[in-house]
């Protein structure tokens, strides 16, 4: 659980003023997983095919073929 792990980082945060620099990255990187992870679930899928135009025989102008 996400939520549950962020509590406990915190609290180490708290506790111990030398777990404040490895705590910010280990949040740094849930923060990261549960980013990619909520995209995930949104099936979410970025293509680079569809970032140039489309030229009249239906292939892209940014096309890497001739």
């Amino acid at each position: 659980d996400i939520h549950l792990a962020k509590r406990f980082y915190d609290m180490a945060a708290e506790a111990s003023p030398d777990a404040q620099v490895p705590v910010f990255l280990a949040l740094c990187k849930l923060g990261l997983v549960y980013t990619l992870q909520y995209l995930q679930d949104l099936n979410v899928s970025f293509s680079f095919q569809y970032l140039g135009p489309v030229d009249s025989t239906g292939s892209s102008a940014f096309s890497c073929t001739s």
